[in-house]
């Protein structure tokens, strides 16, 4: 790893603790299938974890991701998009909310629900 990876940085923005999941997902979620995802949904799971720079162990992978998630491939449209990560920030704006990757977005968090994604 060349970076050390702070979950905590999510709330703030853009992070490189989701850049690295985001990264793998995309690569490797349509692999088996011969496609390439275009836009890769993950939250930071934890809003405590650091993963320090330098060679990653089998216990870093389970700080990353504490609980088992299933990945998989879904077709939406824009607007579908918008609408899951509106429904996303309604939950919670604490630290398990999803991300994207692969499109451009900004999260009004003082905004009211269902105008919080531009």
């Amino acid at each position: 790893m060349l970076h050390t990876l702070e979950s905590r940085a999510v709330i703030e923005g853009p992070s490189r603790w989701l850049d690295e999941v985001h990264r793998g997902q995309l690569e490797l979620a349509g692999a088996d299938a011969g496609i390439r995802p275009d836009v890769s949904f993950a939250s930071a799971l934890t809003s405590d974890a650091v993963i320090e720079k330098g060679q990653l162990y089998m216990k870093d992978f389970f700080t990353w991701f504490p609980y088992e998630n299933s990945l998989c491939i879904l077709h939406m449209t824009g607007h579908e998009i918008k609408q899951y990560l509106e429904y996303s920030c309604t939950l919670t704006m604490v630290i398990n909310f999803d991300t994207a990757a692969g499109i451009l977005y900004t999260i009004h968090r003082d905004r009211p629900e269902g105008e919080r994604i531009e």
